[in-house]
């Protein structure tokens, strides 16, 4: 198994699936390793956390989404709601063989005595479980990834799944909680995300839990409180956002970045985004989406095909992309809130899209601020809290996730989709199907996932 992890996972990382695996060598060290180690399973399990948030995932949720728009080649597939099993094969293999692979191997085999990495790996972890049930609704967990000792494993339940996340992250911040003192080894360099500051690793966690807290408002009565609770302790300024890191190599580009290279044209923005943020004058639209070939901001018509349109900006092809962050978490209380505090909920909201305002442009914007931004406990309601959380979101797989929790914007399915809604889930993997003999199959794109009942 340790064999089999190491050639695998320096062969993470997924950006140009859909067609071809593309790999991403992130340097760990200027020469081979000659064993698996807590460093370099931390270090590729972030890689190809990055892979799964930022890649083809993000790209097809984003046109369901209609923040874009697919145009060319099997983008205008995706587009028209054509998501086979043996599409999205590449994007469950990152995120079982590569990414919780790499995870649980830290976990049960290279942590003992470094409660630091073994914290580190269990949030790392429900990440990619969080991605997965998300997506696929009831996902291989207990049993999964055993090797040879299993090569069928059961499917949890969502629920299940969900309530996993939530001990596990108990778990985990247990674990960075403790003194560095008691650890043999402690993350550093490879940690790219935190560089082995496990404080910011313990906020990130609570406000994970804050997430999948909210993620089953139509499911718990406690939801609520349970985000809030989570959230006394979670990200509490965007220095502590948990960001996805990127170089300038070649084998280390921002996905959107490197996919835009490489396909020039299959992507473009989608038209209601960009009229909505046009009929807000929102400033956050020219960091977005680039001009069109008339120079001017205009989104393509879903189901057009228009590779005339505006491009994707320059925000989403930075050196980082927000995995959790200070947005999200002023989001999540804005609605936690909504029900017994209408006010705290309106304060929390205008402070969420007034910090995305500046992580996106680096600036304020006064007349934007007094139009969007200045709600009372009188003016706030739901709709608005999903709106505007659907802006700040752009690019990410929560931006679907939060769509489908609360339909909020509305979308009118692509008129030449090949079924009738906006698809609200993934199909099961091919080889899941053909060799799991446990697997839950489901093939209706239309089936909604356990918390979205």
């Amino acid at each position: 198994m340790k064999t089999k992890a190491l050639i695998g996972l320096l062969a993470t990382g997924l950006f140009l699936s859909g067609c071809s695996k593309f790999v991403e060598d992130y340097d760990v060290s200027p020469n081979y390793p000659g064993e698996v180690n807590a460093a370099l399973l931390t270090t590729n399990a972030q890689v190809a956390l990055f892979a799964t948030y930022n890649g083809q995932l993000a790209r097809t949720t984003s046109i369901w989404t209609q923040q874009l728009a697919g145009t060319d080649a099997q983008m205008i597939d995706h587009a028209s709601y054509r998501l086979y099993e043996g599409d999205i094969q590449n994007e469950w293999d990152v995120i079982y063989k590569d990414g919780l692979e790499a995870c649980r191997d830290l976990i049960n085999n290279y942590s003992d005595g470094n409660p630091h990495y073994r914290g580190i790996g269990q949030v790392l972890e429900c990440m990619f479980l969080g991605v997965a049930t998300d997506l696929w609704g009831d996902v291989p967990n207990t049993n999964a990834i055993k090797g040879t000792d299993d090569l069928n494993p059961t499917f949890d339940t969502q629920e299940d799944v969900i309530k996993y996340i939530q001990s596990n992250l108990d778990a985990a911040i247990t674990n960075l909680k403790t003194d560095a003192a008691a650890n043999s080894l402690t993350p550093s360099t490879d940690d790219l995300v935190y560089g082995g500051d496990a404080a910011a690793w313990i906020k990130a966690a609570y406000t994970l839990k804050a997430r999948y807290a909210m993620r089953i408002t139509h499911k718990s009565s406690t939801a609520s409180s349970d985000a809030l609770s989570a959230l006394a302790n979670g990200i509490a300024s965007s220095d502590d956002d948990m960001m996805a890191a990127f170089g300038t190599k070649g084998t280390e580009l921002n996905t959107w970045f490197a996919f835009e290279t490489a396909r020039p044209g299959y992507l473009r923005m989608g038209k209601p985004f960009v009229d909505e943020l046009t009929a807000n004058n929102d400033p956050r639209l020219s960091f977005y989406a680039a001009k069109d070939t008339g120079d001017i901001y205009r989104g393509a018509v879903i189901g057009s095909g228009d590779a005339t349109a505006s491009p994707i900006g320059s925000y989403l092809q930075s050196l980082s992309f927000p995995l959790i962050s200070y947005v999200e978490a002023k989001f999540i209380e804005a609605e936690a809130q909504f029900a017994n505090d209408k006010g705290k909920s309106a304060e929390a909201f205008n402070d969420a899209v007034k910090a995305s305002l500046m992580a996106v442009t680096g600036a304020n914007d006064s007349a934007f601020v007094a139009n969007v931004a200045s709600e009372t406990a009188g003016s706030i309601n739901l709709d608005k809290i999903y709106a505007q959380k659907h802006v700040a979101l752009f690019g990410q797989i929560e931006a679907y996730n939060e769509w489908r929790k609360g339909d909020i914007p509305v979308r009118t399915p692509n008129p030449q989709g090949v079924i009738t809604t906006i698809p609200v889930r993934y199909p099961t993997p091919l080889e899941e199907r053909l060799y799991n003999t446990n697997a839950v199959v489901v093939h209706d794109l239309s089936q909604k996932v356990w918390w979205d009942n």
